[in-house]
């Protein structure tokens, strides 16, 4: 399950990614675990599902980064002393990235 934003009503993964296509959302972000192995997987694959091009993060396992870049998911990190708080960024957010 997930929140579909902005509403925040909460569906299936696959009919939130669904309601994504047909708006053409193209950034999303949002705040979760990281998971291991096959979750892990299964997460990166529900992150590309829901039209995610990019995900940043303080920081990424190895495994967690090769799986979102395997999905086609760039993940990135903030610079050193940088976060999410300093650039008062809260999740659920959306925003553009020139990559």
């Amino acid at each position: 399950m997930t929140k579909y934003q902005p509403s925040g009503e909460q569906m299936s993964i696959y009919d939130a990614a669904i309601k994504y296509q047909k708006r053409a959302r193209r950034w999303s972000s949002s705040r979760a675990g990281i998971r291991h192995g096959q979750l892990a997987r299964l997460a990166a694959k529900g992150t590309r599902l829901l039209g995610v091009k990019a995900v940043i993060a303080q920081s990424f396992e190895r495994i967690h980064r090769s799986n979102l870049v395997g999905m086609g998911v760039l993940p990135l990190c903030f610079a050193e002393g940088v976060n999410a708080a300093s650039l008062k960024l809260d999740a659920p957010r959306s925003t553009r990235c020139a990559a």
